[in-house]
């Protein structure tokens, strides 16, 4: 029987140096100075305490694939189902929660075509990923991919500086090219690249 293609999902963060740390790294992204008042003493027993929350330098971002509901590690394969057609696909989620001080981008890449080595040799096989809702919006598709972080690659997550948080699930389609003319020997991969960068 055809072995299923596999694809391998790896999110690639390249934030600014300057960023802050996300939710679980050593510093904490929104801080407060507390301090006590003088002027709201009002027994020798009693202060108010006076506190400020500095949310101008706050970033948390999380983006998470996920097939059938469920979470996908980025160290899983993900099958795709071979159609009737002689081509393969697979329908995935990727959900987001961002909440960023500073407008950011956030683009979907392919590390390059369908492969069973890493250095390309050998036989390869063309795939895209798409928009599932929106029938003209393909990330990328391997067969005229210029690759990088143009419009082209761009999500749309609906972000607007200093407007809060943002919580939504994208609907993405892959689908590559008939491997019919693949040789059956071996498994095949190829990575989807999330890269998210100040703007």
């Amino acid at each position: 029987m055809r072995k299923l293609l596999v694809l391998l999902i790896i999110m690639n963060a390249m934030l600014a140096a300057s960023a802050a740390e996300t939710q679980d790294g050593a510093n904490p992204l929104a801080t407060y100075d507390g301090y006590w008042s003088d002027s709201s003493v009002t027994n020798d027993s009693s202060a108010a305490a006076v506190f400020t929350l500095d949310l101008r330098s706050f970033r948390y971002i999380r983006f998470e694939f996920r097939k059938d509901g469920n979470a996908i590690d980025e160290n899983e394969g993900i099958a795709l189902s071979p159609a009737d057609d002689g081509t393969a696909g697979a329908d995935l989620t990727l959900h987001y929660d961002v909440v960023s001080s500073d407008d950011i981008g956030v683009y979907l890449n392919a590390d390059g075509k369908i492969r069973r080595n890493e250095d390309g040799t050998g036989p390869v096989l063309d795939w895209s990923l798409a928009d599932s809702a929106d029938a003209g919006k393909v990330y990328f598709n391997t067969e005229n991919a210029e690759g990088g972080t143009s419009e082209d690659n761009r999500l749309d997550i609906g972000f607007k500086e200093g407007d809060g948080k943002y919580s939504d699930n994208i609907s993405l389609t892959v689908q590559t090219e008939s491997y019919a003319d693949l040789p059956l020997d071996s498994d095949y991969y190829a990575n989807i690249i999330l890269t998210i960068k100040p703007d």
